[in-house]
């Protein structure tokens, strides 16, 4: 949910190019925060990991239009700073398969890493649960809600500039469940009056329409996630349990 599947030329060049600068600087910080503790066990894991998150971001549940990105689990086994570096490493390869352009691979990964940064910081300093399961499943479902209305966020912000080059016989890509009015009705407001057309207020309606059936179809991907998430923090903690615990070590 927290993975924008915008292709290049969709986000202004300032959005993109800044998402970039400020990916670099903390990746700069959090490859040398992971060089200073144990890289030998730290990389294997890292890497391992962001296979997994690539599978699971490459399959999608088709009746939601949902997939299963795991940044959570991923986030209480690496860390902050690992799970930075598999959010790269994942959007980077799913950019170069055209799950989304690369333009998008920066903001994408600062979404991504936010969400299990924030999902770390639930599990161990705010969820106060005994049961794992528990812990994981409701620190996964709040930080992938937080995500996704970030994602919804932006989207509902790019996509009307998108339809607008458009309408200036430019512009990238159709976004439907934006642009349900009838071809050839006039989107601009009234020129006397700067009164809304009915097109215009039709696109407004577009926008609440996408955000209620992001939301609707959000809400039981997170679900579905904070359950699988949940069972795949016990599992690891019952048999690894120096990865994940009650307590960060």
């Amino acid at each position: 949910m927290s993975h924008l599947h915008f292709p290049d030329g969709i986000l202004p060049i300032w959005l993109w190019v800044s998402t970039y600068v400020v990916l670099a600087v903390l990746m700069a910080l959090s490859l040398w925060y992971v060089s200073r503790k144990d890289i030998g066990r730290k990389i294997p894991l890292i890497g391992v990991l962001s296979a997994m998150m690539i599978v699971g971001m490459s399959f999608e549940i088709v009746a939601l239009a949902y997939h299963i990105n795991l940044a959570i689990p991923t986030a209480l086994i690496v860390g902050p700073a690992g799970i930075l570096i598999s959010a790269f490493v994942t959007n980077f390869f799913l950019g170069l398969f055209g799950h989304g352009g690369m333009t998008v691979v920066g903001l994408n990964t600062l979404m991504l890493a936010l969400e299990g940064i924030l999902g770390f910081l639930l599990f161990y300093y705010i969820v106060r649960i005994s049961s794992l399961f528990w812990r994981g499943a409701i620190a996964t479902f709040v930080a992938l809600a937080v995500s996704g209305m970030l994602a919804i966020g932006l989207t509902v912000w790019v996509v009307p500039q998108e339809i607008g080059r458009q309408e200036d016989g430019g512009g990238v890509v159709r976004f439907e469940l934006f642009t349900a009015h009838e071809e050839g009705e006039s989107r601009d407001t009234n020129d006397v009056l700067g009164v809304p057309t009915q097109a215009q207020e039709q696109k407004d309606v577009d926008i609440k329409r996408f955000v209620t059936v992001a939301l609707a179809l959000g809400v039981v991907g997170w679900v579905l996630e904070a359950l699988l998430s949940g069972f795949i923090i016990a599992h690891i903690s019952r048999v690894k349990p120096d990865l994940i615990s009650l307590s960060r070590k």
